[in-house]
């Protein structure tokens, strides 16, 4: 089964659990690989795949790692929250990594 076959049945069994967190995670993940289809007019394989996984990992990272770096360099009105952190588990499962206390990450607007 290729990645993106599993990518859309784990959408479809987070729908079924009522995952909120993890659905909208993989959501995530579905809009880029299929924005990175459109831009190029390719059918991405496994390793094509794998890499913009693996690119949205490293981002979330660094944004973990300078969380007030966006909002200085571009200063009010922007939203700082870069959606759910993103790792790769057991077989190749994706699923939303919590850095709070417990729940949800909420967008952080500064006014």
């Amino acid at each position: 089964m290729s990645l993106k076959a599993r990518l859309q049945d784990d959408i479809k069994s987070a729908m079924r659990a009522g995952e909120k967190e993890r659905l909208v995670t993989l959501r995530l993940i579905s809009a880029a690989i299929k924005q990175r289809e459109v831009d190029e007019r390719i059918e991405l394989d496994d390793a094509q795949t794998l890499a913009v996984i693996e690119k949205m990992v490293k981002q979330r990272r660094e944004s973990i790692q300078n969380p007030g770096r966006w909002s200085r360099r571009h200063g009010r009105g922007r939203c700082t929250h870069q959606g759910p952190p993103l790792r790769l588990i057991g077989r190749g499962c994706l699923c939303p990594v919590r850095l709070g206390h417990g729940r949800p990450h909420s967008p952080a607007i500064h006014r």
